[in-house]
């Protein structure tokens, strides 16, 4: 779809969290991650006017027309190929890349800002154990209703981080739970994980060294719903 949310963008550089958000705005959880990984049909203007006011921004902050051929490469051409030169030869972003992120992809959906990038990626590391333990327990109680909307979010925020291997898994998962093809999802599910596992292990290593104590951060919980507009 080529219109991005950049809620997750903002809520880094307000350093805020989804909860904070949530309970800033009067909207469940479930609802602000839908609307973030841009699963809503609609957004009321009531909605946008508030999180606006929460976030101290512009609607157009918030959502941004990018066209297919657009999403391939980083925002402003020469400068953008400089600058996804520069941070490839960084050894933090060296070993991103070896672990699969591909982040000159990361960097598109952040606007070539390199340390909002880092701040994302660290969000998405905290997220994990939340999201990967539900993951797993729908898994487990072969509840594919709930499993498809965590699927959902897990392709969503691993595109935008540009882990897109992952994505892709999450997006096949996230079908076939839809289409309640228990079969389907038994095959890609072991190896999402470990790829999950994988992906926000490099992370933490190498972003979250000297903020262990972020990791104990409040952590999102979902009440899976389903929800066209919010």
């Amino acid at each position: 779809m080529p219109i991005v949310v950049n809620v997750d963008v903002m809520l880094a550089r307000r350093k805020m969290t989804s909860t904070e958000l949530a309970e800033k705005i009067g909207l469940s959880t479930v609802n602000l991650s839908n609307l973030k990984t841009g699963k809503v049909k609609g957004v009321r203007f009531t909605t946008l006017d508030a999180i606006c006011k929460a976030l101290d921004c512009q609607p157009g902050d918030l959502l941004e027309y990018l066209p297919g051929d657009k999403t391939g490469r980083a925002v402003g051409d020469e400068a953008g190929t400089a600058e996804a030169d520069e941070i490839t030869g960084d050894t933090v972003f060296a070993a991103l890349e070896a672990a699969g992120i591909d982040t000159d992809k990361g960097m598109v959906f952040c606007q070539g800002d390199e340390e909002l990038y880092k701040e994302i990626l660290v969000e998405y590391a905290r997220d994990h154990a939340e999201r990967s333990g539900k993951l797993k327990e729908c898994y487990a109680s072969e509840d594919w209703k709930d499993y498809h909307i965590y699927a959902h979010s897990l392709k969503s925020s691993s595109k935008t981080i540009g882990a897109m291997r992952l994505s892709s898994l999450a997006e096949g998962l996230e079908k076939a739970s839809q289409a309640q093809d228990a079969e389907a999802v038994r095959h890609d599910h072991a190896e999402a994980m470990e790829l999950y596992e994988k992906t926000a292990s490099v992370i933490k290593e190498r972003l979250m060294q000297d903020a262990e104590e972020g990791l104990a951060a409040e952590l999102i919980h979902f009440d899976p719903v389903e929800e066209d507009q919010v």
